[in-house]
């Protein structure tokens, strides 16, 4: 007679228990932190809420000392794992170890989807360069070194994760709710791919119209010329750089954007009335 044995506490989790379930047990075995940051607005529900909010600041202990007790502190955490980290994913695409300017270091890993990078993982923190300031360095030593012989391994796991959320954006009725139109999608193109080789054809095939319809649309939906939006996104980026980093100005140019820093320098002092060195000395003269 056949004998049959049921276990009843196993059953398919959704899709959001099955993403939290992998994260507790990602950090669990490798005892790392993950965060989860969207590039896109298509990741947020109708009152601008992250579909995933567990995930989506950095809760290592590490990375929260002292952060709500200095201002500075905060900006530069948000500067550097925000701006800086984004700026380069956009421009690369690919996994890339980071290194902050606490001492810590992560592994990076864009998720791209279809060409364009819909999320950002970040794994960590592991101890990176000694800091430079003594407040940090009793809890940078307990950091765990950086795991190189897994690295692959990390990566793999990431994107893994990262196909679970895609799969849980497309079966999210907030989703089907927000329908992304073509001012959202031309302000969320440029927002994406402005610091890197943008052109108007790349954003017309996007939209699936041509060059002239691109421009026009830019025109009448947005109230600004193509070219006018990327350098306004480029601008942005160089602000917060100078203000919140100690990267070369040359650095700064070309993570903005521009090859050429001479041409940046004068397009900088057009859009802010002053010279990136003096923008640079204003602002971190204001947080002081």
């Amino acid at each position: 007679m056949l004998k049959i044995n049921i276990f009843n506490q196993y059953t398919a989790p959704t899709l959001p228990e099955f993403i939290d379930r992998n994260i507790l047990r990602f950090q669990d075995r490798w005892r790392v932190a993950m965060t989860v940051h969207a590039v896109s607005g298509r990741w947020y529900d109708a009152e601008d809420h992250f579909l995933f909010r567990r995930w989506e600041a950095h809760h290592d202990a590490f990375c929260r000392e002292k952060r709500s007790e200095r201002r500075l502190f905060n900006k530069l955490c948000l500067d550097n794992c925000g701006a800086e980290v984004e700026s380069e994913s956009v421009r690369s695409g690919f996994p890339f170890r980071h290194f902050c300017w606490k001492g810590a270091s992560e592994l990076v890993v864009p998720f791209v989807w279809n060409g364009a990078l819909e999320l950002i993982f970040f794994v960590g923190p592991f101890r990176g360069e000694p800091p430079e300031d003594p407040v940090f360095q009793e809890n940078w030593e307990r950091l765990p070194a950086y795991p190189e012989s897994a690295q692959g391994e990390l990566i793999e796991e990431c994107l893994t994760l990262g196909m679970a959320f895609y799969l849980r954006l497309h079966q999210s009725d907030l989703h089907e709710a927000r329908p992304v139109n073509r001012k959202e999608a031309i302000r969320e193109y440029i927002l994406r791919y402005g610091c890197g080789n943008i052109t108007l054809n790349g954003l017309a095939r996007h939209l699936g119209v041509s060059a002239s319809r691109a421009s026009h649309l830019c025109l009448t939906l947005v109230g600004l010329s193509f070219q006018q939006l990327v350098l306004n996104v480029r601008m942005k980026k160089a602000g917060q750089m100078l203000a919140g980093s100690g990267e070369p100005i040359k650095s700064v140019a070309e993570k903005s954007g521009f090859s050429n820093v001479y041409y940046f320098t004068r397009m900088f002092h057009q859009f802010y009335g002053e010279t990136p060195a003096r923008y640079r000395r204003n602002a971190q003269n204001e947080e002081i």
